[in-house]
């Protein structure tokens, strides 16, 4: 899972197994270390909730903390749609979005189980 933050916007990244793996399971967490310290850790995470909000996001201590609603995660993940969206009263912007691979190679980064990026893929001749 990749996490972006940048301005007022938050973005994490899921490969396919990492969406495979939210689906089944209901949460995925990574994190950051800056020091020996576990006091000095970022944790990011993505759970799916039953109830709420389609898509939401929260801070507590140095846990960054997206939900989704169990719908619109399933739906997400079965079906051609890129990434969820959504602003808070705050105006911080969310997205979750499914990983492509890049379009230029990358020999340090293993994409094996990113998505096929739609700038791949060659319309086939009439």
């Amino acid at each position: 899972m990749k996490l972006r933050l940048r301005e007022n916007s938050l973005r994490l990244r899921l490969n396919r197994s990492e969406v495979l793996g939210l689906i089944n399971i209901g949460e995925l967490e990574e994190g950051v270390s800056f020091g020996p310290s576990p006091a000095s850790r970022l944790t990011f995470r993505v759970r799916i909730v039953t109830e709420g909000s389609p898509l939401t996001a929260s801070l507590e201590g140095a846990r960054i903390t997206v939900e989704l609603a169990a719908a619109t995660a399933r739906a997400w993940a079965e079906d051609i749609t890129v990434g969820l969206y959504s602003e808070t009263d705050g105006g911080l912007k969310i997205a979750v979005e499914k990983d492509f691979r890049c379009l230029e190679l990358r020999p340090h980064e293993d994409e094996t189980d990113a998505y096929d990026h739609p700038g791949e893929i060659i319309p086939c001749p009439v």
